[in-house]
């Protein structure tokens, strides 16, 4: 059975100023053994003061992406690249990317919070409303149409609705929060798979996402002198999901059985037609590492395009999908009334 216990983890925004603090050490010409313990002294209070302890101590006798991994509170990924930065020694220029990285993350989550506040604020409103509508209001039509001679399943149609709403709306509510509290257990990467496949849109941002870290990592291990095998090996660990991990093991043994990098970054899926084109371009004239920095440009850009637009989404499909509730609501209550009136002229 997979594990989903909660795992504490540091906020987006606190990553990417971690990692802008670290590149700052590394670009003043201090150790990060040494400069490490300043740094992580301003951490001292808080929910994560012990896990800072253990990296500025773990720092001392061993690697940073070891002593970040080992402390729990850090993503995979950024562990990942922390460890391909000292392997190729651009630790410093990984850690300034990494900071933006982090930094644009945490502007994503408050676009997603700032586009559902309102809809959730207009779904609890409607869920009182609906409330009062079924307890107060809808008996008083009942009286009326009974005192009219009318059927009573006129306002029960309205009663049913209502109450069909107030079910859809705890549903909602209910899968909303399961959502939120799985994506913080070791079931996100399943979760995030099936949204992906439900929600094409997502599905396409995660797919750029990951093309985007693939260009990125390999990029850097090819600047740091790395072979194309070592640098997809390493790449297999930043992928965003398994579907990813295993399309770059894929790429990885069409090239040991002889194919050329571009033939087989072709078969990822994760590349257009186009960009395939440019690898080919970059791998025969000796530029290989600059294409792929390119195309990391590209598709975080791309990625970044798709996410908001998925964000801009939220608010208008869930106003619309309230109209359309409160409108049946009111139709299921009020034509009742346009025939008695109907009837009386």
């Amino acid at each position: 059975m997979a594990n989903t216990t909660k795992t504490a983890s540091l906020p987006p925004i606190e990553v990417a100023l971690f990692c802008d603090q670290a590149a700052m050490l590394l670009s003043a010409g201090i150790p990060l053994s040494d400069g490490m313990e300043t740094l992580c002294a301003n951490y001292d209070e808080g929910p994560f003061a012990a896990a800072f302890d253990g990296v500025a101590k773990r720092v001392k006798v061993s690697k940073l992406h070891s002593a970040l991994s080992a402390s729990g509170i850090f993503p995979a990924y950024m562990t990942s690249m922390v460890r391909i930065g000292e392997r190729t020694g651009r630790l410093e220029e990984v850690l300034r990317m990494l900071s933006r990285y982090y930094s644009w993350e945490a502007e994503i989550n408050t676009a997603v919070k700032n586009a559902v506040l309102y809809p959730a604020i207009l779904i609890l409103m409607l869920a009182a409303v609906v409330g009062v509508l079924i307890v107060t209001v809808l008996p008083v039509f009942d009286r009326v149409y009974a005192g009219l001679g009318m059927s009573a399943s006129y306002a029960n149609t309205g009663t049913a609705a209502g109450r069909v709403t107030l079910c859809v709306i705890a549903l909602i509510l209910v899968c909303v929060i399961v959502i939120l509290l799985l994506l913080r257990t070791d079931a996100r990467e399943r979760v995030l798979s099936f949204l992906s496949k439900l929600f094409l849109p997502l599905g396409k941002a995660v797919r750029r996402l990951a093309a985007a870290r693939f260009s990125s990592a390999i990029a850097i291990m090819l600047k740091g002198g790395y072979d194309i095998d070592e640098a997809l090996r390493l790449a297999a660990d930043v992928a965003p999901d398994a579907q990813a991990r295993a399309a770059t093991q894929a790429c990885r043994e069409a090239m040991q059985q002889g194919a050329s990098f571009s033939a087989a970054a072709a078969g990822l899926g994760f590349f257009d037609p186009l960009h395939n084109k440019m690898l080919v371009v970059g791998e025969a004239s000796g530029q290989l590492d600059t294409a792929m920095e390119k195309l990391s440009v590209i598709y975080q850009e791309e990625a970044d395009q798709g996410i908001y637009y998925l964000v801009s989404l939220i608010e208008p499909l869930l106003v619309a999908l309230l109209s359309i509730v409160i409108g049946g609501i009111l139709l299921s209550v009020m034509l009742p009334m346009l025939n008695v009136l109907s009837a009386m002229l």
